[in-house]
């Protein structure tokens, strides 16, 4: 819905007039109170509610704690910048070292399990080894018999075997 109107000068004031539409669509009247939110670069909205239509406050809405936040927010950044690349590093290792003297390092636990399979498999008892199975492969119904007809034999009785003498 667009609803053009046009900025007026009063008393050092600017104001812009609500159309009916604009009116009927807040639920506001004579005497009520409207809000505007500021968004990005040359957009503002106007609600009959302190909150903006997603629910959020505006960023940049003056609260009471802001400046608390902001300058908390300030100290943190500085911290993090002012570390040494090092000390990252360094802390996961004392990590790494930590659990490594709780938990046990990754080549004496791998030990213990082949150990502790080794031993499961002694204890259990043999099984006799199958044999294997071998499959005859069937010839194919659309293969000639087995002769050698490429030696000159004849495959029947009496023929006589191609390229002549």
């Amino acid at each position: 819905m667009l609803d053009s109107r046009k900025v007026v000068g009063r008393r050092g004031q600017l104001l812009v007039p609500l159309g009916a539409r604009v009116r009927d669509h807040l639920g506001v009247g004579k005497g009520d109170q409207v809000y505007w939110h500021i968004g990005r670069k040359g957009d503002a909205s106007l609600t009959a509610s302190p909150m903006r239509p997603g629910g959020r406050a505006s960023p940049n809405e003056s609260c009471p704690n802001c400046a608390a936040l902001d300058k908390q927010v300030r100290e943190l950044t500085g911290q993090l910048h002012s570390r040494r690349a090092g000390e990252g590093r360094q802390y996961f290792n004392q990590g790494y070292m930590t659990a490594a003297r709780t938990v046990g390092t990754p080549a004496a636990d791998f030990g213990a399990l082949v150990d502790m399979v080794k031993s499961i498999r002694a204890d259990l008892p043999r099984r006799r080894q199958r044999r294997p199975i071998v499959v005859q492969a069937n010839p194919s119904p659309s293969a000639p018999p087995s002769s050698d007809v490429s030696a000159g034999e004849a495959a029947t009785p009496g023929a006589q075997p191609t390229g002549g003498p």
